[in-house]
């Protein structure tokens, strides 16, 4: 009978340490990283570049190309993108990278001229993740 209770209190022990053991190790798992959603990604590039000057530079002197190349090495490769460039009342440039597949999301950035003028813009960036 000695053997049989020592062998259940063995049993017992090791199943209550293995579930502490599974319970502590999905806790670890849950509290990763967040990952970045695609309209952060957008408005991140979009102030990475204000920031630099390089968005207002392209954008008023309709730098559209060069500005397609500033944000693909501002973007992360797994994300694709179009671009639109509207002034008060019309389109005035755009670049179309591919279609749209999959989730979609638009990013609205708005830049108002400089100093001396009121010229806004407004860049309209839809991203999507590649397949």
């Amino acid at each position: 009978m000695k053997g049989f209770l020592l062998i259940l209190e063995v049993v017992l022990s090791l199943t209550l340490l293995f579930s502490l053991l599974f319970f502590f190790h999905s806790r670890l798992i849950i509290k990763e990283e967040p990952i970045l959603k695609l309209d952060e990604i957008g408005k991140i590039a979009l102030t990475i570049l204000d920031e630099k000057g390089v968005l207002e530079e392209r954008i008023y002197a309709d730098d559209f190309s060069s500005l397609n190349d500033d944000l693909d090495s501002t973007l992360p490769i797994s994300v694709k993108y179009n671009f639109f460039v509207y002034n008060l009342t019309s389109l005035i440039g755009s670049k179309i990278n591919g279609e749209a597949s999959g989730v979609t999301t638009n990013v609205i950035y708005f830049l108002y001229g400089n100093e001396s003028y009121y010229n806004p813009r407004k860049i309209e960036l839809v991203l999507w993740y590649r397949e």
